[in-house]
């Protein structure tokens, strides 16, 4: 069974590494798929010096441009108009081509795995840029905050009659970057709610509105749900940052995994619930123990 997993890796490996050259050909000269890509062109200027700033051990205070609108979610504007239009552009002539791809994960069916495209080295320069030394600042207490190594980064989109929208979940991820690349659409926030394993998991926070090259940082516990897109279409970034060290850790049970130990679940907002997701959702829509009912309409 193990050699017959390592031929099926190997194999999966080898289509992926013929994928990637393939398109890389087609396109040429674009330095987005150069295995010494550096993102740190297209980032905000004043992010940028944040981080080096933080990075250097400078001690600056949080500016002004940098939100929490709600606890462990961060929002600042990172990419310019034009390096979104340009990863738009090169997303889109992957989706012209006959090449196989596999779609994100199990809840979109729209989107690529930017590391099987080609785009493997932009994963790892965006994280080693912005999401490890941004985390490392802005999540300092959690476990994880240091060790953040390696990512599952794909793209989704929204559009009538396609998906719209996305139902709550947590990711799985330590820390998650979501960045909205466009394109031109109406509606379609991002909705938070509590953290995985605390009493208010299913409690309503807020709703964040998405902006071109606008950047939302939050923890992978924080429950969020993608609010339908009313038209137009929105293409997304995400980055699913995740630490090898911390996982390893949690597996062996030298410390308990993200969101454990698990707090009593206090009120629940309708808002909140999970079809797919939660196994009293047809019991607490129709009204069940200690739901509040909120505004769908947010």
């Amino acid at each position: 069974l193990l050699e017959r997993g390592s031929k099926a890796d190997a194999e999966f490996s080898r289509k992926k590494w013929e994928v990637c050259r393939t398109f890389e050909a087609l396109i040429k000269r674009d330095g987005l798929l150069s295995p010494d890509v550096d993102v740190a062109a297209g980032i905000n200027g004043e992010v940028a010096q944040y981080i080096e700033d933080i990075e250097s051990g400078r001690d600056v205070e949080r500016p002004g441009w940098l939100l929490e609108p709600t606890p462990g979610v961060f929002t600042f504007p990172l990419f310019s108009k034009a390096f979104c239009e340009r990863l738009v552009a090169l997303l889109d002539a992957f989706e012209k081509t006959d090449l196989p791809r596999r779609r994100p994960n199990t809840m979109n069916n729209y989107g690529l795995i930017l590391n099987e495209i080609g785009l493997g080295p932009f994963s790892h320069s965006l994280l080693d840029r912005v999401v490890a030394p941004l985390s490392r600042k802005l999540f300092e207490r959690e476990t994880f905050a240091t060790s953040l190594d390696h990512t599952h980064t794909f793209t989704v989109e929204y559009e009538v009659g396609k998906d719209t929208g996305l139902d709550m979940h947590h990711d799985a991820s330590e820390v998650t970057l979501n960045v909205c690349l466009g394109k031109d659409f109406r509606g379609g926030g991002l909705r938070f709610c509590g953290s995985f394993g605390s009493a208010d998991y299913r409690k309503n926070r807020l709703t964040v509105a998405h902006e071109r090259g606008r950047a939302v940082l939050h923890l992978g516990r924080v429950r969020h749900a993608a609010a339908d897109v009313e038209g137009g279409e929105r293409v997304n970034l995400i980055v699913w940052a995740r630490s090898s060290a911390f996982r390893a850790a949690a597996a062996y049970g030298h410390i308990k995994p993200d969101g454990y130990p698990k707090e009593k679940e206090g009120e629940v907002d309708l808002i909140c619930l999970s079809k797919a997701n939660d196994a009293d959702y047809e019991e607490r829509i129709r009204g069940g123990p200690r739901v509040k009912k909120a505004r769908l309409d947010k």
